[in-house]
């Protein structure tokens, strides 16, 4: 009979998200990560989509003879409520000062690879924490202007593989 897995590690809530710049050639862990502040309560996901997969069938028969499993996406994604120019500037591109930002109006489309650390809230005195070596990171914004409710900036960041042979992503239990 095989052994019984039973812990008590579960993913509760977020407590930070860090990004930064990819570290040597797009293949290591970056060491300069800042703090993304102001995270939407409950807008935070790690997904690992299930395998697709496509049925090669010989036309007189009901069942496969040939199934493929295709690869499905990985990704983070996160909405944040700091409308600074630094987040202007990693989201929407252009440059950014302490005290304004300034877009260019011929990038359509802002992308950028970052390094990524998530690290989870506390559930029973453990914590998990993601690290995400490159991502492609790319955003759009739901930038209010009402009385009642605030704008945010949303970032998805599909998992990528690193140009050198590293994990992509990896957990560690802190």
């Amino acid at each position: 009979m095989p052994a019984k897995i039973d812990t008590d590690y579960r993913l509760i809530g977020l407590e930070s998200i860090q990004m930064g710049n990819v570290g040597g050639t797009g293949g290591i862990l970056g060491t300069t990560l800042t703090t993304i502040k102001n995270i939407v309560e409950g807008s935070a996901v790690l997904a690992f989509e299930p395998a697709g997969k496509v049925e090669l069938r010989n036309e007189d028969s009901d069942y496969a003879d040939i199934i493929i499993n295709q690869p499905m996406p990985r990704f983070l994604q996160f909405s944040v409520r700091d409308m600074s120019p630094r987040i202007f500037a990693l989201a929407f591109g252009g440059t950014s000062t302490s005290t304004g930002w300034q877009g260019y109006y011929d990038t359509p489309v802002v992308v950028t690879e970052q390094s990524i650390i998530a690290t989870s809230r506390d559930y029973g005195g453990d914590k998990l924490r993601f690290f995400i070596t490159r991502a492609i990171v790319r955003a759009g914004g739901d930038l209010k202007l009402t009385k009642t409710d605030s704008g945010t900036v949303t970032f998805t960041c599909d998992i990528a593989r690193p140009e050198t042979p590293t994990f992509p992503i990896s957990m560690a239990i802190v």
